[in-house]
């Protein structure tokens, strides 16, 4: 995924490969559909290919995301590198990852059989 990202950016950046940026932004997003920089890399080259429809809808899927704190970026420092340069589990957005269930949880007080053993 962060391959796709950084060779989507460096096709981007060179404005003549629009098309193979398109090619491997979407290839990010199939793996990793929150990711910020996958959208955002795709969504400007659409617009530069004039697919501004589907263009604007990325984008505006990426601002949403980056607005509720839930899109996940690739940037060039390491700890920019992904959620697994960071060490982080998951950033809710991840359905598979989410249990909603309440966890069947119950206290015990160790303390009075430790005590009782002591006097």
């Amino acid at each position: 995924m962060g391959a796709n990202i950084n060779l989507g950016q460096i096709y981007s950046r060179s404005k003549r490969n629009t098309l193979e940026a398109i090619a491997v932004f979407r290839a990010a997003m199939s793996v990793e559909p929150y990711n910020g920089s996958a959208l955002y890399g795709l969504g400007q080259a659409l617009l530069r290919t004039n697919q501004r429809e589907e263009g604007l809808a990325i984008t505006q899927r990426f601002k949403e995301l980056r607005e509720r704190g839930s899109a996940t970026t690739i940037g060039n420092n390491y700890l920019e590198q992904g959620r697994y340069a960071e060490a982080v589990a998951s950033t809710g957005a991840e359905a598979e990852l989410v249990e909603r269930a309440i966890p069947s949880v119950t206290f015990t007080d160790a303390t009075r059989a430790c005590c009782r053993a002591i006097s």
